[in-house]
């Protein structure tokens, strides 16, 4: 008799929980993906990262994490505190950088902590090319 009880509580539980291989609704992406500024770089101004971490969904998210690659090594990283559904965040990081090619890949949720809905949206890569003197 227990067993009839147990067993719907149980499926409820999981669903509530988002079980039953359903993915949740939170989907995190960019609005334009990472973007530098000056262009072109000249040797006068920092070079400026920018980014829009978008919400795509009807759940808020809180403490999302991010990682700028500077090729392909770790170089900036940061927490935004919460995006309300269906908003943005905008943010940006400013340095100055060396002369040559730099390949600047910035990912959302690195660890991969908040189940999304599209796991593959969440990179963006550019690369820009600083003249000789760098910038700044």
């Amino acid at each position: 008799m227990k067993r009839f009880v147990i067993a719907p509580v149980a499926a409820a539980v999981v669903i509530a929980l988002g079980g039953c291989g359903r993915k949740a609704d939170i989907d995190l992406a960019f609005d334009h993906g990472l973007r530098s500024s000056p262009v072109p770089p000249n040797s006068t101004v920092p070079l400026t990262l920018s980014f829009d971490i978008v919400n795509d969904s009807s759940d808020d998210v809180d403490n999302v994490e991010w990682i700028i690659n500077r090729d392909g090594v770790g170089f900036r990283s940061g927490t935004v505190a919460h995006i309300d559904n269906g908003d943005y965040d905008f943010g940006s990081v400013m340095f100055t950088e060396t002369a040559g090619s730099h390949v600047y890949e910035f990912v959302i949720d690195p660890g991969n902590r908040i189940d999304e809905r599209d796991e593959n949206n969440n990179a963006s890569v550019i690369t820009v090319v600083v003249p000789p003197g760098g910038t700044g």
